[in-house]
């Protein structure tokens, strides 16, 4: 009898073990990041509309509170290997325009009009990096890009962003810095994402706003705030987005 009363109690504590552990275990084992990334695609557009996108432009309005300067960046864009990227600075009454323009494997630089060597400004670096980050995505957002390495990307936990339950999902650049992107678990929409070294070589938070813009039936998030280290820092905003081709007089030089 008390080996059966025995048995019937370890029996009774599997089953329990099994029903504690066994939700843990489906979540950790349904969910891919693969597949929160393909909804958070859907979430925002048909993927198969995102992929046939060829050329963009958008106009982009930023206040800078560290500086008190607000800039106004315009890309314009036709793939594969056409790019130009003009960003208006006005800080103090002052104006000043910088434009990067690359066409088919040679890059230009201009300053307010002229045309300039490569010089050291934090302009000229700026455009540079959104040039090789728009080069490598091939795309309006990093939605698309997201799509193209979905497969390297790693589920690592969940999160609580603003009182939205979110999926962690963690991946690497080019130059292999990590960062990470915040997906609602709910609605899948990109609510956060962090990079561990940004500007200045300092930790990036970028929380996105759910307004969003309405392109040919894809959504693009509209406003960004962005955080160095805690500290509140910009505010990004797009104010048109077109997914028309651009004019090929844009790209001459």
């Amino acid at each position: 009898m008390c080996r059966q009363k025995a048995i019937f109690l370890i029996g009774v504590i599997i089953f329990a073990l099994m029903l504690i552990l066994l939700p843990a275990y489906a979540d950790s084992t349904d969910l891919k990041a693969s597949t929160i990334i393909s909804k958070a695609i859907d979430s925002y557009g048909d993927v198969e509309k995102w992929q046939a996108i060829k050329g963009w432009s958008a106009t982009i309005l930023m206040e800078d509170y560290s500086s008190g300067e607000t800039r106004i960046y315009k890309h314009y864009v036709r793939l594969p290997d056409k790019f130009r990227f003009d960003v208006e600075v006005n800080r103090k009454g002052r104006k000043e325009i910088f434009q990067l323009i690359y066409n088919a494997g040679v890059t230009k630089y201009l300053k307010d009009g002229r045309k300039v060597e490569r010089t050291s400004s934090e302009m000229f670096s700026i455009l540079e990096r959104r040039f090789r980050e728009y080069r490598r995505m091939q795309a309006p957002t990093q939605f698309k890009y997201f799509n193209n390495i979905k497969n390297e990307m790693k589920l690592i936990g969940k999160e609580n962003v603003r009182g939205r339950e979110c999926y962690i999902l963690e991946y690497r650049h080019s130059d292999r810095t990590k960062a990470r992107v915040f997906i609602d678990t709910k609605t899948f929409r990109s609510v956060k994402q962090e990079t561990d070294k940004g500007f200045n070589d300092k930790f990036i938070e970028a929380f996105l706003d759910e307004q969003t813009l309405k392109v040919n039936g894809m959504e693009f998030p509209a406003v960004r705030w962005v955080y160095n280290d805690k500290e509140l820092v910009a505010k990004l905003e797009y104010v048109s987005i077109s997914s028309d081709l651009p004019d090929e007089s844009l790209f001459e030089f």
